[in-house]
């Protein structure tokens, strides 16, 4: 299965369903329909220098209880996965960047309870050896 790196807090709004969108620079056509791990970065996201769509979206979830703040977000971990609906060069969400980005469409989201042990992340995706079942397995938030 494939897992890609996120930083947080962008990774957890993906695995909530919240983040409908990841920006690419690059295009992987084989992730459309498949499901994706998602692995939150040891480094998060610079918030003041992020999108400020972006980061007043994320500090009115913060404040609204609905994701924690930044300094209690799992780290270096496998938190959950999505599905990769569609790969495109324009789509309707707030989380869409620029024209220079794909933007990959997720839908069912799901975090996991407890997230598993990571591996050392990279800028694209790369093979994480689980079966579907194990996977499947996995207690997720509800």
């Amino acid at each position: 299965m494939k897992l890609l790196t996120i930083k947080q807090p962008w990774a957890s709004l993906i695995c909530l369903g919240i983040k409908d969108v990841e920006n690419r620079t690059w295009q992987q056509k084989s992730l459309v329909g498949e499901k994706l791990l998602i692995m939150s970065s040891k480094q998060d996201v610079d918030i003041a220098k992020t999108n400020a769509i972006w980061r007043d979206e994320y500090f009115r979830l913060v404040q609204n209880g609905v994701i924690p703040s930044l300094e209690l977000l799992p780290k270096g971990k496998i938190i959950g996965y999505v599905e990769v609906e569609a790969i495109k060069e324009e789509y309707d969400s707030i989380w869409s960047a620029d024209a220079s980005h794909f933007k990959y469409v997720l839908k069912n989201a799901h975090l996991f309870k407890t997230p598993l042990d990571g591996v050392h992340g990279q800028p694209r995706t790369i093979n994480y050896d689980i079966d579907i079942n194990t996977l499947l397995s996995i207690p997720i938030e509800k």
